[in-house]
């Protein structure tokens, strides 16, 4: 049996809390319990901040604050949780929808080593996937597990709940066509944040923090 374990960085393996405190140098009065859209601009219209015309643009505030995701704190346990399925001889990777220059690739294979020494990220390990595109890179993991014959469980986690939503659709549409579920199993989680959605389908483990799954 091989576990493969996906794990999106920023938001999922880091904390929001930089988020807040660079949204606060613009919005003074902007807390935690404000961020309830995965778009910051829609956050700050669903508040109050900016009317709907607002000319504010997520991307372009973002790329005024380049470390701001790249220098990450992680979350609480997530390196323990780490320690524990790198034990346990699981293979372990990085998704992210980071946009990639070579300099930003390698600032967070550094990151990664960094804060984690004992799993050794390398260039085999950390992938910069558009986030429309995580879910061919979870599939093919399926799809993989299928070809070789070898019984296999993907777990992924995201704290961008459209993105396991998108996986789910293509593990269905894919599962029609072949039998994924034979070779393989996946399992999805989301990191809970103010951003989470209310209803979550019971396909999903919702998770509140890292501990939890010690």
């Amino acid at each position: 049996m091989i576990n493969k374990h996906m794990f999106d960085i920023d938001g999922t393996i880091t904390r929001i809390d930089d988020i807040i405190h660079t949204m606060q140098e613009e919005f003074p009065d902007f807390k935690l319990e404000h961020y309830t859209n995965y778009d910051l601009k829609n956050s700050l219209v669903a508040n109050g901040f900016l009317g709907k015309s607002s000319k504010f643009s997520t991307g372009q505030f973002l790329r005024k604050y380049p470390l701001l995701f790249l220098d990450g704190v992680p979350r609480n346990h997530i390196g323990d949780y780490f320690t524990t399925i790198h034990k346990e001889n699981h293979h372990i990777e990085f998704v992210t929808a980071r946009y990639h220059t070579d300099e930003r690739y390698n600032y967070t294979l550094d990151w990664s080593n960094k804060h984690f020494p004992n799993i050794q990220m390398c260039r085999s390990n950390l992938h910069f996937i558009d986030a429309n595109a995580k879910h061919h890179h979870v599939i093919k993991a399926l799809l993989d597990a299928k070809s070789t014959q070898t019984k296999t469980v993907v777990h992924f986690y995201e704290d961008k709940s459209e993105t396991l939503f998108n996986t789910i659709e293509a593990y269905k549409r894919m599962n029609n066509l072949v039998d994924l579920e034979e070779f393989g199993e996946l399992r999805l989680y989301l990191i809970e944040t103010p951003y989470s959605p209310k209803q979550i389908t019971e396909d999903i483990k919702v998770v509140k923090c890292w501990s939890e799954l010690l």
